[in-house]
């Protein structure tokens, strides 16, 4: 017998049967060199037969069997000293095979011969050949070293035995246990461009389609360089061209190029606040669906590489934030004046930024305008010189954000006169009345709002005293029946007030009224006199009455009288 399974060429081969054996000629090919060479072997009657070639994968099968014509009994297969099985007919199915199926294979079996069973033996070793050798992984033809970005070819080579060249192998990837390309007719899996996460220990597998041998690689360390990041660049995009509170603003953050998965964040360095997207793409977009009026600031965009945690910053990125105009509120300080004072006229608006144009108006007529850079610029101060200037203020504002002047309600400023030039009337500085007499005074201011009159009688308060009667709210001061008592020097004083702590006040001329004295010694000398002329007048009438009768008295019937 010999060591290594050969294959018989069935032209070359002649059996000569001699005394009870059987003689096999012919010539051999080696599977593994093709070299052909003569051989002889000797047989008995049992013969263990055997494929002529046995690779990984095969079903193999045996055969146990005498020479044709003779009877045999039970069949024991062993290999080596290790029992595999009996069978009747003498045929052995081993299943698949693989590398250890190799060995030496003995046939235990009795033969009749002649009416006597003779046990007979065969013995054969079987040599499994390799379907394919034991896979070797490589890299870029032999590369040494593989840039980040570069083209990456991991390429899985193996030998596939001549005698089995139609066989078909499949190749499976793996990168740290974990599969990276399916299996496949290509013995090549491919990245176009290299990133970090690349970088592992890679394995390759390779089955026979149609058996079940599988062999795997040693495993192949490949790392992938890094490069580093560069040029990130930062663009906004919103409407106008501006920021504008309210408004949709969209920032793109983009690097050079794309080096494996990215994290971008676009962050406002005075808050460290950052909102933070992963990507493979070389570029990212952040979107504000409603720019906040406090967004403004300086911001920038750092991108970090997820596999090795290095960051490239971009410049830092100043964000102002235009905010249209709220609808403003008119402020007037103060709120209340006197003629003469002056008043500050300024704005409140809970939105809007500047620089500003603003006009403000009295009624309808404009009393000042500007441009203002800061809201606390954007005022106007007037000088009250008339009662006039009282009513409702307005302002109008407009930026460059917004589309129309924003006006404001009407605001009142409330003006007061200050009193002024308070008379006496009737105007002498000096009075002569006649007691139980009526005198009646009057305080008047030529100019004042709202003023209110205190009468001073002596230096003392006449309002309060019980000896005048105060009318037409405190401006006309009487006297019913003048007495002694109401003699005296009077003044009237005038005020008005804006507040608390300002007051105004006139104080008019004084006036001072004698009370004098009626006469009854004058009275009863006139009514004396008056008395005696009404006697005069009695007696000078009698007198003629009675002369009249003297002289023309009746005739009577021849008496005369004579006195």
């Amino acid at each position: 017998m010999m060591e290594s399974l050969v294959r018989v060429t069935d032209s070359f081969v002649n059996t000569v049967v001699q005394f009870g054996s059987k003689l096999t000629k012919g010539l051999l090919e080696d599977p593994e060199t093709g070299h052909k060479k003569e051989f002889t072997e000797t047989q008995s009657y049992l013969a263990l037969k055997v494929p002529p070639f046995v690779f990984e994968g095969d079903i193999l099968e045996l055969s146990c069997a005498a020479y044709p014509g003779y009877s045999a009994g039970e069949a024991e297969l062993h290999k080596g000293d290790q029992f595999i099985g009996s069978s009747h007919s003498g045929n052995f199915n081993i299943g698949s095979v693989n590398m250890k199926t190799s060995g030496s294979y003995t046939c235990y079996r009795s033969v009749k011969h002649h009416l006597i069973y003779y046990g007979k033996k065969s013995s054969v070793y079987i040599s499994v050949k390799e379907l394919f050798s034991k896979p070797i992984i490589s890299v870029n033809s032999g590369q040494i070293q593989i840039n980040e970005g570069g083209h990456m070819t991991i390429t899985c080579d193996t030998k596939l035995s001549p005698h089995r060249a139609t066989t078909e192998l499949q190749f499976v990837f793996y990168r740290n246990g974990h599969n990276v390309q399916g299996f496949s007719l290509s013995n090549q899996y491919g990245v176009p461009s290299a990133q970090m996460e690349d970088s592992g220990n890679y394995t390759c597998e390779i089955k026979a389609q149609s058996g079940g041998v599988k062999k795997e690689s040693d495993p192949k360390s490949i790392q992938i360089k890094a490069q580093k990041l560069s040029d990130v660049s930062v663009r906004l995009e919103s409407a106008g061209g501006q920021v504008i509170a309210g408004e949709r603003l969209e920032i793109l953050c983009s690097v050079e190029k794309g080096m494996g998965l990215l994290r971008y964040s676009w962050c406002k360095q005075s808050s460290l606040s950052c909102d933070t997207k992963e990507s493979s793409a070389s570029e990212q977009r952040f979107v504000v669906e409603s720019v906040a009026e406090d967004y403004g600031g300086e911001y920038q965009c750092i991108v970090t590489r997820a596999a090795t945690g290095n960051s490239m910053r971009s410049h830092k990125f100043s964000i102002s934030v235009r905010v249209k105009l709220g609808k403003p509120e008119l402020k007037l300080s103060p709120g209340k004046v006197a003629v003469g004072d002056s008043v500050d006229l300024f704005y409140e608006s809970k939105s809007g930024s500047v620089p500003v144009d603003y006009e403000f108006y009295h009624r309808n007529d404009s009393v000042g305008k500007g441009k203002a850079e800061k809201k606390e610029d954007a005022k106007y101060q007037v000088t009250v010189t008339s009662i006039t200037m009282t009513g409702p203020y307005s302002c109008a504002l407009q930026n460059e954000v917004s589309s129309k002047m924003q006006l404001s309600e009407g605001v009142v400023l409330s003006v007061m006169e200050p009193v002024a030039d308070a008379r006496i009337t009737p105007g002498e500085d000096e009075l002569s009345v006649k007691m139980e007499n009526n005198l009646c005074l009057t305080c008047s201011v030529e100019k004042g709002t709202s003023p209110s009159f205190l009468w001073i009688y002596n230096e003392t308060i006449a309002n309060k005293s019980g000896l005048f009667q105060i009318q037409e709210s405190g401006k006309l001061l009487c006297i019913e029946s003048a007495q002694l008592h109401h003699a005296g020097t009077y003044r009237c004083q005038v005020s008005n007030q804006l507040s608390s702590n300002r007051i105004f006040s006139v104080t008019s001329n004084n006036v001072t009224i004698s009370i004098s004295e009626k006469s009854y010694q004058v009275m009863g000398i006139g009514i004396t006199v008056a008395f005696l002329v009404l006697l005069f007048v009695t007696a000078i009438v009698t007198f003629k009455c009675r002369s009249n009768n003297c002289c023309h008295s009746p005739k009577s019937s021849g008496n005369t009288t004579l006195f």
